[in-house]
């Protein structure tokens, strides 16, 4: 009784195909201890295909069986024995249409014992032209409030638009666009169209929420944080202060624009207000970081975090001198240290 259950997985050396291209087809077979006395190497696919040749780990093999949509080989002593190693066949299209084309295939070792061949399993021949995507507003990069996105595709055959506003690594991210939807916070996004037979398209676009944020400075040195980026009118603004960075080196405005996350000393001669105003970052705070080391930190974007743990230090310069903190505000800037118990 043969106990040693084998692998079988099926690679091919393309993903699209037109007429008269040839496709290799690589079957990696592996058993993990016993080898069988014998066996048959099953595939199915379409007859849009036309069987020219295989071979097994290298050396000529013809399948013993050969039909318009069906390759058998069969492994036995008498013949080609029964090892691990990669049996590869060649077809070539023999379609104009365009199709998606499915393998299936098995190993069997008796009628009791079959074993499916996983891995790739479908190619596309003849595909469609890659499908053209097109997002309304087209040139409107900057909004205010909010801003209505319309999305189309023009393609030649079956397709679908898929979305991300967030990290399109996480498949829950991704959502099927069926009408327009709106952005209220500056985004990248990020648009898939997968049609039914030829490649897809992937365009990304970024849209940025225009804003403003606002500090009460107090008269003498304030230690504050950049939330937002900055626009040229407000480099002119912080011109009417002395600014230095959070190690109190002074800052040259002509040639340094302060960016969103920066900490800077601002000096004011008087208590008031400052205005800047820029565009909401795509990427903002989503928590605190800390080290053994006395770090500056400000928060990017508009949250608001508490202290993590008691291992958490945080120190904010309020009235001319450094007060402990729990909470740490946007607009802010804080030195920050990570305590041993």
């Amino acid at each position: 009784m043969f106990s040693a259950e084998p692998s079988i997985e099926r690679k091919l050396s393309s993903d699209f195909l037109y007429a008269g291209d040839i496709l290799e087809v690589s079957l990696h077979i592996d058993f993990s201890s016993e080898l069988p006395d014998a066996f048959i190497l099953t595939e199915n696919f379409s007859a849009s295909f036309t069987y020219l040749s295989s071979s097994w780990n290298g050396l000529s093999f013809p399948a013993s069986l050969a039909s318009s949509n069906s390759l058998k080989w069969l492994f036995c002593f008498s013949s080609v024995k029964p090892a691990p190693g990669i049996l590869r066949y060649y077809l070539q299209v023999n379609s104009n249409a365009s199709s998606l084309l499915n393998f299936q295939g098995n190993l069997s070792i008796d009628e009791k014992l079959t074993y499916p061949i996983f891995g790739a399993s479908s190619v596309c021949i003849n595909p469609e032209p890659a499908p053209t995507i097109t997002i309304l507003p087209d040139k409107e990069k900057y909004f205010t409030d909010e801003i209505t996105i319309s999305i189309d595709c023009e393609s030649s055959s079956n397709y679908e638009l898929y979305f991300c506003t967030d990290n399109p690594q996480y498949f829950y991210n991704w959502q099927l666009y069926e009408e327009p939807f709106s952005i209220k916070n500056s985004t990248e996004l990020i648009i898939d169209c997968w049609q039914e037979n030829g490649p897809g398209a992937t365009i990304t676009r970024q849209f940025f929420r225009e804003c403003s944020f606002e500090w009460q400075l107090q008269k003498g040195w304030n230690f504050v944080g950049i939330p937002i980026e900055l626009d040229k009118e407000s480099k002119k603004t912080l011109k009417n202060y002395k600014v230095f960075n959070e190690m109190q080196q002074k800052i040259n405005l002509d040639k340094i624009k302060p960016s969103a996350g920066q900490c800077l000393w601002i000096f004011s001669q008087k208590t008031e207000k400052l205005i800047l105003s820029g565009s909401e970052t795509i990427k903002r705070s989503e928590k605190i970081t800390t080290s053994k080391n006395w770090t500056a930190f400000t928060i990017v974007g508009f949250n608001q975090f508490t202290l993590p743990n008691k291992n958490t230090a945080a120190y904010s310069y309020q009235n001319n001198s450094y007060k402990p903190i729990t909470k740490l505000q946007s607009g802010k800037a804080y030195w920050l240290v990570f305590i041993r118990d």
